[in-house]
């Protein structure tokens, strides 16, 4: 540490409110500094002993003005990495309870709430509450929240509230705040608040600092979000949105239909609902659901009576053109279906869905080539007979299958075609798939051998283990690998980039 540097402590009192905010990019930036730890750890030490209180008198003034504050009993917030929002917005409600749902990656903040609330007397701990949620599955918020609402003392605050509705002062038994975390967490939170008839809240800020990497502070303001007040969806409608990027679409397709059915202007909704049920079935693979899906919508692109621009038209057209090839079980379809919903599960942290997903890309690109060098030939009852002398296949198969594994016990070609299967037979046969991709040595096929193992190994396949974010990128690259070629090989004349950009899962539908 430059040891040179003043600390900004010595002449704090004498600052102006921008002078303040200057001196605390300056920290963050690490070129002044205030005390010990990193340069965020000590911005946020500054912001904490020398701003905080004036962002809550501000912030109170923009939320509020002159409105008294309503009552609040329990106050649920999400805490990621930054401790700055519960703080704040618990200084706004003042709640008599308190609830912070986080992470073990992210409990290390949680000395923040002890040192400025808990320790500082600002709530008792035996009013303040903890609880974990699994960040592989953010719909554990849901159910923790759920869990809260559910309990007697919570139950008992609604009947008074209901007892209370005739005073001025209106009594709010739970605000859920979804201001930390990550996006898809305060969509779930969002979601539990209004199916729990509870009130979501969200710290707003004016401007965003490029510098502090979070609003501007002063400018924050509490948005608490009755879904009662917006002919037009509202918070309400963002909160669905957020479900539907965030690829939960089977709760986005309710979130939206419920807006569709009441709000003033239903255009948007009705689209969004329409897509997340068609995406729903998309996921889920059930046929006769994207079938019904698929019609409706592409009557509606046809006729052109969607409220969305020119491109996203044409893009769904596209996957509308896909999917009638899917359902139709159109082989290569449903082998870039493979990779597409691989993309998708890996994007939402599912990795043992994606690699299982990529698995099926490389064994359904194997398993096609093998289709097409005989109509007849099926991998589940191979005659093999159909690619050539079945003696003189086996002696080759078995010669690559024990240099692979010496161990491995082989008295005849196998029954039924796995992935590592089809490998070594296309190696027999010298396929140019193989060439192309550079599969045909020895270690190649023990790596991809490896590959399949991390699958096979899976909770979702033959093992008891979860595979890795790490795993699931090894397999989705040489599963990507392997679909470029064998594009290359079938269709020539189509850029699988492409291709693939204008099926992946719309994520916005801009005016």
């Amino acid at each position: 540490m430059n040891q040179t540097l003043i600390s900004p402590v010595r002449r704090c009192s004498e600052r102006t409110w921008e002078e303040k905010i200057e001196c605390l990019r300056r920290i963050r930036r690490g070129e002044d500094y205030y005390g010990e730890g990193d340069p965020n750890a000590q911005a946020r030490r500054y912001y904490f002993d020398h701003m905080f209180w004036e962002v809550v008198h501000r912030a109170r003034e923009r939320s509020f003005g002159d409105k008294p504050r309503q009552s609040v009993y329990l106050l649920i917030s999400l805490l990621g990495y930054s401790p700055e929002t519960t703080l704040l917005t618990f200084e706004l409600l003042q709640p008599c309870r308190l609830r912070v749902i986080t992470s073990r990656e992210t409990e290390h903040e949680l000395d923040w709430i002890d040192r400025y609330l808990i320790r500082s007397g600002r709530i008792p701990l035996a009013r303040f509450e903890r609880r974990d949620y699994n960040p592989r599955a953010p719909f554990s918020i849901f159910r923790i929240i759920e869990e809260r609402v559910e309990s007697d003392d919570v139950k008992q605050e609604y009947i008074q509230a209901r007892q209370q509705s005739g005073n001025n002062e209106r009594r709010i038994p739970v605000v859920v705040d979804i201001t930390g975390g990550k996006k898809v967490l305060g969509a779930v939170a969002a979601l539990a608040a209004w199916e729990f008839n509870a009130l979501p809240c969200y710290l707003d800020g004016d401007i965003y600092d490029q510098d502090l990497r979070r609003p501007l502070p002063g400018t924050e303001s509490l948005l608490i979000l009755d879904q009662a007040l917006s002919q037009f969806g509202g918070q309400e409608m963002k909160t669905a949105i957020q479900l539907f990027r965030a690829g939960a679409f089977e709760p986005a397709y309710e979130q939206f239909r419920r807006l569709a059915e009441r709000i003033a202007y239903p255009e948007q909704a009705r689209l969004f609902r329409d897509v997340s049920e068609l995406y729903s079935a998309w996921c889920n693979l059930d046929m006769d659901q994207l079938r019904q899906c698929a019609d409706k919508l592409k009557a509606q692109v046809e006729q052109a009576s969607l409220p969305i621009r020119h491109a996203v038209s044409r893009i769904l057209r596209e996957q509308l053109d896909y999917l009638e090839k899917l359902i139709q079980r159109d082989r290569d379809s449903l082998v870039l279906n493979y990779y597409l919903l691989g993309l998708h599960h890996q994007e939402s942290h599912r990795y043992d869905f994606a690699a299982l997903l990529f698995y099926r890309t490389i064994e359904g690109c194997f398993t096609r080539r093998l289709e097409k060098r005989s109509a007849e030939f099926n991998p589940r009852r191979p005659e093999y007979s159909l690619l050539g002398d079945p003696e003189n296949l086996f002696e080759r198969y078995k010669e690559i299958a024990l240099k692979l594994d010496p161990k491995f016990e082989l008295k005849a070609l196998p029954h039924r075609i796995s992935m590592m299967d089809a490998a070594v037979l296309l190696c027999v046969l010298e396929d140019e798939l193989m060439k192309r991709a550079e599969l045909c040595s020895e270690d190649a096929l023990g790596h991809l051998r490896q590959l399949a193992e991390l699958r096979n190994q899976s909770v979702l396949a033959h093992g008891y283990r979860s595979v890795s974010r790490e795993d699931a990128q090894n397999l989705q690259s040489r599963a990507k690998h392997i679909l470029r070629v064998y594009w290359q090989l079938t269709y020539p004349e189509q850029d699988l980039d492409q291709r693939l950009q204008a099926l992946r899962f719309l994520k916005e539908f801009p005016d």
